[in-house]
């Protein structure tokens, strides 16, 4: 299976409801916070996959598939390249609006935890490989192929936030050249958030 797998951009062609379940599996507590419960969630981050100014798009999406099936997926974007205007009109459409009020508030809290205004680069916002696949170096060829890219287009830095007691995802993070950037405690949850750096190229 492995050698037939192949990492290309997301196309309108492709499984978005497999796509969604991976977003939606890649961080549950938070897309169940956000969205709401999974079969609901589902339908509102497919309706956003479909959209094309969105941090969720399909624009925004690696994935790891040969020709019957999505295996994994890796969600990011360039930091500047989401118009924050034309994202909400994305979640309008996406979106009722105790549904959006919701989203609103959740993601006011986030960004006080992980906000993006102090760096530049490459933002990855998800990164999920299928359970029954894990362990098949699906999430790296992910990553060294979102690596390619950036570096190719003149990119320095990538980024990524993560819980600090994630350990299997801050272990691969670290062995393909991630370092922490920044912590960030949530007090109210007991956890702390690293906010990870890979620099592809060095700036003189």
């Amino acid at each position: 299976m492995n050698d037939e797998i192949v990492i290309r951009p997301m196309d309108k062609h492709d499984d978005i409801l497999k796509t969604a379940q991976l977003i939606y599996e890649t961080a549950e507590e938070f897309s169940w916070a956000l969205f709401g419960k999974k079969e609901i969630a589902l339908r509102k981050i497919k309706a956003l996959i479909q959209l094309d100014n969105n941090s969720f798009s399909r624009n925004n999406i690696l994935i790891a598939c040969d020709k019957d099936r999505i295996y994994g997926i890796l969600v990011g974007y360039k930091k500047n390249s989401i118009n924050t205007k034309e994202q909400n009109k994305d979640f309008n459409k996406a979106m009722s609006l105790f549904a959006r009020l919701r989203c609103g508030l959740v993601m006011s809290f986030v960004d006080r935890i992980m906000n993006l205004n102090n760096i530049e680069g490459y933002y990855i916002q998800s990164l999920c490989v299928d359970s029954a696949s894990r362990g098949k170096r699906i999430g790296y060829r992910l990553l060294e192929y979102c690596f390619k890219v950036n570096k190719e287009q003149g990119v320095n830095n990538v980024y990524l936030d993560l819980e600090s007691t994630n350990k299997i995802a801050l272990n691969l993070y670290k062995k393909v050249g991630f370092e922490l950037f920044k912590e960030s405690k949530m007090k109210t949850a007991g956890i702390s958030i690293y906010r990870m750096r890979k620099k592809l190229m060095q700036v003189t």
